[in-house]
């Protein structure tokens, strides 16, 4: 999102960082300063794979597309407008560029609890038209209080949601800070939006509740990008080119794997409901995508399956567990699920959980849904 400054000076006042993208979005001129940001619940860094891009609005003047392209950029952002009063001159031709570049194309207002969410929300759909494939959905840039209290602008932001996802078909990004996002209330019900988290001059971002990963970082406000003439702001896409595509094309975020958490070795598996331990290999669908869970989280590769601890290959049924009882294994130290297989460490020889029980069979290895070699 585009930098917020003060006067012709063109001073940055935004303070962004961390969970959402306070800095990557910008206020009008002379507008409030966004609170800043300090502690926050989880730091969490990138997968292997991931893509860059940034974000634009006014400030940055006419922007020459096909060299941000040429650069490796693979997506943009740009800003409609600054709640209603103060809409972005440069939108339509940005909207219509990026997309003529080539670049997956983004859209974002800086919004204003204190004005009237359902017609900052009209603007939104109306600026946007009809998405289609290579567009995100829009974005609301949310910064400040703007004078209001966190419950009115918790209150209104759903509403702006809401009215976007309706008149767009696509379930809003949100961009938010760490320290900013603490201090509101009722946050939980933002939980499944998909996060742009803006945390400057750090090697992993910090997120607030509700969210544990993030698609989208805001990681500079002084990058440097051939075809913008100023100091851009920088954006990092967590995942493929693929999985990129697919988030413009209107699919649910988790089909990107988790972000590593700092410190962390075990990963949270939703394909397998349970926690594993580093190096597990999980099968996440029939079409033999494979995640290794890497220093906490999950990366898409597969590429020594010697090296899993231990491998999840999904089940027909359309899940990797049996979906039966759960057995306790004191090999692993852990509860495994229905249908899994362990080499027991007393005998060497292979036991596989059936609905609860260990029993002394491995007739089919196709048919085991975790597998623990010693």
């Amino acid at each position: 999102m585009a930098r917020a400054r003060v006067g012709s000076a063109g001073l940055l006042f935004a303070v962004l960082t961390a969970a959402g993208f306070l800095g990557a979005c910008g206020g009008a001129p002379g507008g409030d300063e966004p609170a800043g940001s300090t502690a926050s619940a989880v730091t969490s860094c990138a997968g292997s794979s991931t893509l860059e891009g940034l974000d634009v609005s006014d400030y940055d003047g006419t922007v020459n597309w096909t060299a941000v392209k040429g650069s490796g950029r693979a997506f943009a952002i740009a800003r409609i407008s600054d709640g209603t009063a103060n809409p972005d001159t440069t939108f339509a031709a940005n909207w219509t560029a990026m997309k003529a570049a080539g670049l997956i194309r983004g859209s974002y207002q800086f919004f204003r609890a204190s004005a009237d969410p359902t017609a900052q929300a009209k603007m939104v759909v109306a600026a946007v038209g009809t998405l289609g494939a290579g567009d995100l959905a829009p974005v609301a840039d949310v910064e400040l209080m703007d004078g209001e209290s966190g419950a009115t602008l918790v209150a209104n932001l759903a509403t702006w949601i809401s009215v976007v996802t309706a008149g767009t078909g696509r379930t809003p990004i949100i961009y938010a800070s760490p320290g900013f996002w603490n201090v509101l209330p009722d946050t939980d019900q933002f939980a499944n939006e998909v996060l742009w988290v803006a945390d400057w001059g750090t090697s992993c971002p910090t997120l607030d509740t509700p969210w544990t990963g993030w698609s989208l970082w805001q990681y500079s406000d002084t990058g440097s990008v051939p075809g913008v003439s100023d100091a851009a702001d920088v954006d990092r896409f967590n995942g493929t080119l693929a999985q990129l595509q697919a988030l413009a094309s209107g699919a649910a975020p988790v089909a990107s794997p988790p972000a590593a958490t700092a410190g962390a070795t075990t990963c949270t598996s939703t394909t397998l409901a349970m926690t594993v331990a580093a190096n597990t290999c999980v099968e996440t669908d029939d079409a033999g995508t494979w995640v290794q869970c890497d220093a906490g989280g999950w990366v898409d590769r597969y590429d020594d399956p010697t090296a899993c601890g231990a491998t999840y290959p999904w089940n027909n049924a359309g899940h990797s567990s049996g979906g039966g009882a759960t057995c306790y294994s004191s090999t692993t130290g852990e509860t495994e699920p229905d249908n899994a297989c362990v080499q027991s460490k007393s005998n060497n020889a292979w036991y596989q959980c059936d609905n609860g029980t260990w029993v002394d069979r491995w007739t089919d290895p196709t048919a085991c849904n975790g597998v623990f070699p010693l």
